[in-house]
């Protein structure tokens, strides 16, 4: 296998999962939307929705107060 198919594969198959990996990193420690990070294996609820700026929530995600 030539160098730059190794290369190609390599930035096709493992970069979006170190990408993944430092996003979830990113996400248990600051949070998302606001939200503060809870750290890894724990459950973050949004307590509020702002409707300013989100019209229809997504279905899969769960808001609680």
């Amino acid at each position: 296998m030539s160098i730059q198919k190794e290369a190609m594969d390599a930035y096709t198959y493992f970069f979006p999962l170190v990408f993944n990996v430092q996003q979830i990193k990113k996400y248990a420690k600051i949070g998302v939307n606001g939200d503060n990070g809870v750290g890894f294996n724990a459950f973050s609820h949004a307590t509020h929705l702002d409707t300013n700026q989100i019209i229809k929530p997504p279905l899969r995600q769960l808001y609680t107060e």
